[in-house]
């Protein structure tokens, strides 16, 4: 075809005056002149009764008498809905006097519901969606001018499935059949977000042109205004919009007449809502969520994560994204995640990690270290899931530490197309502290640098626990009067060998100068879990620990406590399991209101109770500062052991 501008627009008019009863808005010579432009790919998209298949209708009358094509498809939802389209034409080629007049009879031969030959050599073809066109020609001519009229119904949009099967017929089977010169016009009322027109004008991707012209739109002025005023005057569109409004199906009257597949008054997310800020990084808990497709097909869902702290009700999301990716890139992504955000937890959707993420995740933890991967249940319906984060949203309390594009454009799109990204932050309303063991914690006090070679510490303890399937320890000393955790090891397995494995890593960081604790239950001889045997047959000496409960006490006194300025106790910045556990691993859960009388039971616990036990042997001494048990190395310095007094022992 070829652009006739304002010539193809007055014949048109002339020609087929007698098929407009009302008066012609200027959006039909647009739409017009659209499709005889020389724009080979062209969508138009256009709300319900706008006349588009009317004016196609005319323009393919006009188009040949000019001869401008050799074989014309036309395609609808179906066979029927197409031959609608020719029959129309048809008509028009044996009935309209102003046709006949100007280019003569064109009735050729066959000339048939489907089919219409024309005298000249040229055809025009009528085709339903799905329907094979595989080989189709007229003569020696493919279809080189095809239009594309309405071609989806609600059935099939319905589904992902339905929309994928016919994106790939459109793709795979119409446009191969044509000639490669050909010129293509699909002509739709958007029906979905992810239907075929929408899919062609989205950006990025080769340049599909397009026109959308909504039932009202906003003037220069801003005022609105209806597109066909003749036949849907302003009051006709605010009372039909208002009856949508008042049954609360809204999202139908953008659909329907604004061309909008997500309507603006339903979007769950809108852009005021996302803000964009830094936030000082000092050492927040963090949680982390990957939600892991299991396939990588560009059809599949997509691996969503983030990773987010609570600040009391804020939430700060300091990474969101969502891409395809292959397992080992999952597990990548996981160490990476752990790594650089140090988070409480990384959570992994159980289904994912039970089912193919949890030997290659162990594999590398063998190599790597441990991370605190953690199963978690999927929600029941993710929709709703997602509609959780929009009262934190629209209050203003979640904060996106920089920009996160993926996040951003499926918020915006939610609740349809991907939902990925959103879709693990969701996760947040989950994973989150409860009540903390230790409200006394505080980040800006208690961490300090610290260098486990120092010369002058004479004496290291090994505080440890463990269960049957992981062992924790953590290297403690005294330092000027304030208890010190240098370092800390979490290592899954038998405690036969996970503990020979911190023994000797603890070791190493002290130089030798270790003695070995364990809480009392590790020497029962019914309840124990082999820890302290392991000990032994690697030959070390444990001692018993005292009592969690005591030792949970001293603790709390001590993180309220000062020697010298200093606080009497601290965590050096490379215990990141125990900065983990003070900041938001060790905590009682809160469940439909109620606070667990018990910690949650997981690594943490575990790591933690290990120093409980441990500090349970000063619990006694808590009262007075001068019956602490002090000892004095060559030096002078006083520090705290864990030996036993034997000044306490003479006087009992």
């Amino acid at each position: 075809m070829t652009t006739r501008g304002g010539a193809a627009w007055k014949l048109q008019q002339h020609l087929f005056q007698h098929r407009h009863e009302d008066k012609s808005p200027a959006v039909h010579r647009e739409i017009t002149e659209f499709l005889w432009s020389d724009v080979d790919r062209g969508v138009v998209l256009g709300f319900r009764g706008i006349g588009k298949s009317t004016l196609v209708e005319e323009v393919l009358t006009i188009a040949a008498g000019f001869r401008l094509f050799h074989n014309c498809l036309i395609i609808g939802s179906s066979e029927a809905r197409a031959a609608e389209r020719l029959a129309a034409v048809s008509n028009e080629l044996k009935m309209n006097d102003g046709v006949k007049q100007q280019w003569g009879d064109m009735v050729g031969d066959p000339w048939t519901q489907t089919k219409l030959g024309l005298r000249w050599g040229g055809c025009i073809q009528a085709m339903g969606r799905d329907q094979d066109i595989r080989g189709l020609k007229h003569l020696d001519w493919r279809p080189d001018l095809v239009i594309v009229d309405d071609f989806e119904d609600k059935d099939n949009v319905q589904t992902p499935e339905g929309r994928r099967k016919t994106l790939r017929w459109f793709l795979a089977e119409l446009l191969p059949a044509c000639d490669p010169k050909r010129k293509v016009r699909v002509l739709a009322t958007p029906m979905d977000a992810e239907s075929v027109p929408m899919l062609l004008i989205r950006k990025p991707r080769p340049a599909w042109d397009v026109k959308v012209f909504p039932i009202l739109y906003l003037d220069g002025e801003g005022v609105e205004t209806p597109t066909w005023p003749a036949r849907f005057p302003l009051a006709w569109c605010s009372r039909e919009r208002a009856d949508y409004e008042a049954l609360g199906e809204i999202d139908i009257w953008e659909r329907e007449f604004m061309c909008n597949a997500v309507s603006s008054a339903s979007r769950v997310f809108k852009p005021e809502m996302i803000r964009v800020a830094p936030v000082e990084h000092t050492f927040q808990a963090k949680w982390a969520m990957i939600d892991p497709a299991r396939t990588t097909r560009r059809t599949s869902a997509m691996t969503g994560w983030a990773v987010w702290s609570w600040e009391r009700h804020r939430l700060v999301v300091w990474e969101a994204g969502a891409r395809h990716m292959m397992p080992d890139e999952i597990v990548d992504l996981a160490f990476r995640l752990a790594g650089e955000h140090e988070p409480v937890d990384v959570g992994i959707e159980e289904d994912g990690l039970n089912e193919w993420l949890l030997q290659p995740i162990r594999s590398r933890m063998l190599r790597d270290g441990t991370i605190p991967c953690r199963a978690v249940r999927a929600p029941k319906g993710k929709l709703d899931f997602i509609r959780g984060l929009q009262p934190f949203f629209s209050a203003g309390e979640v904060t996106l530490c920089s920009e996160m594009p993926e996040l951003r454009e499926q918020l915006l799109s939610f609740p349809t197309g991907r939902i990925d990204a959103p879709n693990a932050l969701a996760y947040a309303l989950q994973l989150r502290p409860g009540r903390l063991i230790y409200d006394g914690w505080n980040a800006r006090q208690h961490i300090l640098p610290f260098q486990a070679q120092n010369s002058y510490v004479r004496e290291y303890s090994l505080a440890l626990n463990a269960t049957r399937t992981i062992v924790t320890g953590m290297l403690v000393v005294s330092i000027d009067g304030r208890v010190v955790v240098v370092a800390d090891f979490v290592r899954e397995g038998d405690p036969g060998e996970a503990a020979e494995s911190i023994l000797r890593e603890a070791s190493i960081r002290s130089a030798g100068r270790l003695t070995a604790f364990a809480g009392p239950q590790h020497f029962d001889q019914w309840r124990n879990v082999g820890l302290v045997q392991a000990l032994r047959a690697s030959g070390c000496d444990c001692r018993p620990g005292g009592a969690v409960e005591a030792g949970r006490e001293f603790i709390r006194a001590e993180l309220g406590r000062s020697v010298a300025g200093e606080p009497s106790f601290a965590v050096s910045d490379g215990a990141s399991w125990t900065l983990r556990a003070f900041a938001g691993g060790y905590a009682r859960s809160v469940r439909d209101g109620e606070i667990h009388q018990e910690a949650t039971d997981n690594r943490y616990r575990t790591l933690m109770e290990g120093l409980e036990s441990f500090c349970g042997l000063f619990a006694w001494q808590n009262e007075s500062d001068q019956n602490r048990n002090w000892a004095f190395d060559r030096e002078g310095r006083r520090y705290l052991s864990a030996a036993p007094d034997r000044t306490l022992n003479a006087r009992q």
